[in-house]
């Protein structure tokens, strides 16, 4: 439901909502290959290193479930093998990182500068991550990894029913060379997305980089999966200086690519992009331009970022709402 308070969080999908549910058109090998790695789950829990606690086997095996292994065939490309060592991986990581144990004292620091939050839903119900790098006033770059694990697992809780992918806002405006995040600390982000979260993008919008982050990105590319890629949109959004939370904004732009010599966007990406597609569907043409609220309703769009959703980041409130999920 839309909150009373005009700075909570919208952390429900409304009633009456629009919601587009994945189609998984998997065939019977696929099918077969997700109940094989489904089935080695206890063998692949039973083989970490700790060894896990019952209470830890307890936690692991409520994580670890068909639709896991599905994500992870997938990522992988359906080799089996390959998934099974990546889900390995993040069993390990989820042992020892524990990010279901996060505590909000572990992140407050981080948190209370409104730099990451979650409010409302796309046009297809994934949750949204609102991300604004030029709040990063602590500059702890282990603080602010666990922070970044802590929202994406709680804008995992929030996914209606169906629903596995999120979207994520990064507004990159104010960044330029001397508070852009280092290369190193960013490339540890995307390396703990990418291993840990696969199949969880379901559209990332760069809003306002300078020429400065349009170079950070470049660099990740490489390091980037091609059909995470085309999930990648910028979008220009004008702000008039003269209101002090930047709260009159308006799309004076439309969503385009990282740089004109190479286009990322497939229709694949689009607001359409909820049904699931193989790497041989992708298509890498722009086939049209479009503004952000083809992705997102303007009721779900703060007004910062040129929506009409009059809500200001306020810790507390925050804090509250998003501890009751």
């Amino acid at each position: 439901m839309v909150p009373n308070n005009a700075n909570a969080p919208i952390l429900q999908l409304p009633e009456n909502s629009p919601i587009v549910l994945p189609e998984y058109n998997l065939s019977n090998e696929q099918w077969a290959a997700v109940d094989s790695l489904n089935a080695q789950i206890p063998n692949l829990i039973a083989s970490l290193d700790g060894p896990p606690t019952p209470d830890e086997v307890r936690i692991l095996y409520k994580w670890a479930d068909k639709t896991t292994a599905r994500r992870y065939l997938t990522d992988c490309k359906w080799k089996l093998d390959a998934a099974a060592s990546k889900l390995k991986s993040t069993l390990q990581w989820r042992l020892h990182y524990k990010p279901h144990a996060i505590k909000l004292s572990d992140i407050e620091a981080e948190a209370k500068f409104g730099k990451m939050f979650n409010s409302g839903f796309d046009k297809t119900g994934r949750p949204i991550l609102f991300v604004i790098p030029r709040l990063d006033h602590a500059k702890n770059p282990d603080a602010a990894l666990k922070f970044l694990v802590w929202s994406v697992e709680n804008t995992i809780k929030i996914m209606p029913p169906g629903i596995e992918k999120m979207s994520v806002c990064v507004d990159w405006e104010g960044l330029g060379m001397f508070n852009a995040p280092p290369i190193a600390v960013a490339r540890k982000y995307l390396d703990t997305l990418q291993t840990h979260y696969p199949e969880r993008l379901g559209v990332f919008c760069l809003i306002n980089p300078s020429i400065i982050v349009t170079g950070l990105f470049n660099m990740l590319k490489p390091a980037m999966d091609p059909i995470t890629i085309a999930k990648v949109h910028l979008v220009t959004v004008s702000r008039k200086r003269n209101s002090p939370h930047n709260n009159n904004s308006s799309i004076s732009g439309s969503i385009s690519n990282w740089y004109h010599s190479s286009p990322i966007i497939s229709d694949s990406a689009s607001s359409d992009s909820s049904v699931e597609q193989s790497p041989k569907s992708s298509n890498t043409n722009i086939s049209k331009e479009f503004s952000i609220l083809e992705i997102i309703s303007a009721d779900m769009l703060p007004t910062e970022f040129g929506g009409g959703f009059n809500f200001k980041y306020e810790h507390q409130v925050y804090l509250r709402s998003i501890s009751s999920i």
